[in-house]
Formats: structure tokens, C-alpha cells, sequence
């Protein structure tokens, strides 16, 4: 049987608090199209938009004239999503650990943790002045 055509869909948006709405649009859009569960979907929707808004806020901090690119493959075994900001980027390894005690009752930090747990796969490139790019995978699972 021939395999189904990938769906790829970009979108790119500037670095402002009011186009999460927007991002959020379309991440829906595009996933209800993949062939997840609704718990999967529910989950990649909530992954994708803590990259956005990390993208946004960590990453542009809020330039308006920074743009984060959104990249949508949806294929028939999996949806890989990719989150790219224009930031001056960070070392990944360099995070503090959300679940040491001294960080338990800070009020962010634990973004990244969420979407490792949320997703299959999780992949951040980083490199001083030239962004960040978080590209994350789930799996599709056929019954």
C-alpha cells in the first residue's frame, strides 16, 4: 500500500504574547489531522505551546521585530514539530534541574522538562547569537 503523502505546514509569527493564540490555531488545525489520540493531541498542543512562548519570551524576549518559526511534518508514523526563535541562544545542558529542592517553589523552569515528558523525542540545537531551535517528535499510535 503506498505510504500517505507528509502534510508539512509552516507558520511564522512575530515575538508578541498575542500571537500564542494564533500559533495555538494552528497547532490544533494541524493536529487533529495526525491521527492521534485525543490525550496526544492534548498533550503535543501543550508541548508546542511552551516552546512558542519560551521561543517568545526566553528567547526574543518579546522583540517584536524577532520572528519564531513554526514547522509542522505530519507523516503517517509520526508528527515532528519544530519551534526556532532568533534569540542569542543558551547551553541546554546548562539548566537547572526543576526538581532539585531549591527549585521546587520557583514559578518557571520546569518548561522543558514538561515537553520531554510530553513528547517521543526531543532535540534542542542552540548556538550563541544564532537561536534556538527545539524540534520535537511524538509517535503515532495505531491500534
Amino acid at each position: 500500500m503506498p505510504e500517505k503523502p507528509r502534510d508539512i505546514r509552516k507558520l511564522t509569527i512575530p515575538s508578541s504574547m498575542q500571537m500564542v493564540e494564533r500559533a495555538e490555531e494552528m497547532t490544533c488545525e494541524v493536529l487533529k489531522r495526525a491521527g492521534l489520540s485525543e490525550e496526544d493531541e492534548d498533550c503535543v498542543c501543550m508541548a508546542v505551546m511552551e516552546a512558542v512562548i519560551n521561543a517568545i519570551v526566553h528567547g526574543n524576549h518579546q522583540d517584536p521585530a524577532k520572528q519564531v518559526d513554526l514547522e509542522f511534518d505530519v507523516g503517517e508514523e509520526a508528527i515532528a514539530v519544530i519551534v526556532r526563535d532568533q534569540g542569542d541562544g543558551f547551553d541546554p545542558n546548562a539548566l537547572p534541574d526543576p526538581r532539585a529542592p531549591e527549585n521546587l517553589l520557583k514559578a518557571s523552569g520546569r518548561g522543558i522538562l514538561m515537553i520531554r515528558a510530553c513528547m517521543d523525542e526531543v532535540e534542542i540545537r542552540s548556538s550563541h547569537g544564532k537561536g534556538t531551535e527545539v524540534r520535537m517528535v511524538k509517535r503515532a499510535c495505531h491500534p
